[in-house]
């Protein structure tokens, strides 16, 4: 999944109770692999209404989620095709991909009752199987543009790896905190964590490590309307053809 995904399939958020909304939202990603940092900024602006969302990435595509069809449609720019996964495909696409996760488990651990392995690659292979333990804790509250958010701290492992603004009297008419759930990989304890938050997010922060590598994405709400919004946005483009 592109850019779209982690961006707006992690992260974007709502006003009013019931009311559609329209969020705008400024992201700003640092990489850094062997010492070398790059960094680049988009914005991303996303559409609820009850049980649906579109959001439009940096490069002109689409994404729209139709909850109440249990559906993700892909549009690329242009909006001549698409691509079409239902909910159950994604849930067999994770259950395949777990399966597959414990089989390399397995094999590391084989690995690590090997003969001749250094001590230092079965240091490196430990860390592969750690299971990951992620904790939830409020820590304050804050003001976003002129909401006002609780802010949340996720850890992985004791080390810090999201932080979330979310403001509880906003609602986005969909189940905004299960978005995370319909990745390809979600991550096994995180969305327990998640389901405690209430309420919208309208600004987060992501952080990723791996032996010399790092990635940073924080994203804030630049803009946030309600207004009713045509149900028509959400369905695909009249003419646009299924590729997928």
């Amino acid at each position: 999944m592109r850019t779209i995904c982690l961006s707006a399939l992690l992260f974007l958020l709502p006003l009013v109770a019931l009311a559609d909304l329209e969020i705008e939202m400024s992201v700003t990603q640092v990489q850094a692999v062997g010492g070398k940092a790059t960094s680049k900024e988009y914005v991303t602006r996303t559409w609820f209404k009850k049980d649906m969302m579109t959001t439009w990435a940096i490069d002109g595509a689409q994404r729209i989620i139709r909850f109440d069809k249990q559906v993700i449609w892909d549009i690329p720019k242009g909006g001549k095709s698409y691509t079409e996964a239902t909910f159950a495909e994604i849930q067999q696409k994770q259950r395949k991909s777990r399966h597959k996760q414990a089989q390399r488990i397995e094999q590391i651990k084989n690995l690590l009752v090997s003969p001749g392995v250094p001590e230092k690659t079965k240091i490196r292979l430990r860390e592969l199987i750690k299971p990951k333990v992620y904790k939830v804790k409020t820590t304050g509250s804050e003001k976003v543009l002129t909401f006002s958010c609780t802010r949340h701290k996720i850890t992985r492992n004791g080390d810090d790896y999201m932080e979330i603004w979310a403001c509880e009297k906003l609602d986005a008419g969909v189940e905004f905190n299960r978005i995370q759930s319909l990745s390809a990989s979600p991550q096994k304890g995180l969305q327990q964590e998640l389901d405690k938050i209430k309420g919208v997010w309208i600004k987060w922060s992501l952080t990723r490590k791996a032996s010399g590598y790092s990635v940073k994405q924080t994203a804030v709400a630049t803009k946030v309307l309600t207004e009713e919004l045509d149900p028509r946005s959400f369905n695909l483009p009249e003419g646009a053809k299924k590729t997928g």
